[in-house]
């Protein structure tokens, strides 16, 4: 009888062992997701012309043709911060359509050297009209309708980017 509660106690802790190992690796496959998800956004705030800093965004980068035309498609929710970053491979006047996109939004045209030309503010959803500004742009950025207003993003704002500018392709 010895032996099997022995073996028993030590079967239980085999499994208490398993059972941490496991919970632990959930964890690091989480974190690790995590740490993946934040590599593919870049983080920056803007600066108005009388000097008012927005809070940090995290924004999804759109860097390749395939990218830029899905955007934010078929998305139902957008959090605060987050939005999304297109990158173009050169400087010009581009244009955008809400087609398939349920969130209203801003579009905030950005030339080379990380100044805003040009805000499309609440942008009408599930619409195909081409919208742009009628300045060259190399970056535009998408937001929730009404940030641009709210934080004071306007023409002459300049973009300050944590690290480096994304680049399109």
């Amino acid at each position: 009888m010895g032996t099997n509660r022995r073996r028993y106690r030590a079967n239980i802790r085999q499994l208490i062992l398993i059972l941490v190992a496991l919970a632990l690796m959930g964890l690091g496959v989480r974190y690790i997701l995590n740490e993946y998800h934040e590599s593919q956004l870049v983080h920056l705030h803007f600066k108005s012309p009388d000097g008012r800093t927005t809070p940090r965004f995290g924004l999804e980068i759109a860097r390749n043709a395939s990218e830029r035309t899905k955007g934010l498609m078929f998305r139902k929710e957008l959090p605060e911060s987050g939005g999304m970053f297109f990158a173009f491979p050169k400087q010009e006047e581009h244009s955008f359509w809400m087609k398939n996109t349920y969130i209203s939004l801003d579009l905030i045209f950005i030339n080379s050297e990380l100044k805003v030309v040009g805000v499309l503010a609440d942008v009408p959803v599930l619409n195909e009209e081409q919208r742009k500004v009628s300045a060259p742009s190399l970056y535009v950025v998408e937001l929730a309708a009404g940030s641009a207003k709210k934080h004071g993003i306007v023409p002459g704002s300049l973009v300050v980017v944590e690290g480096q500018v994304p680049r399109g392709a």
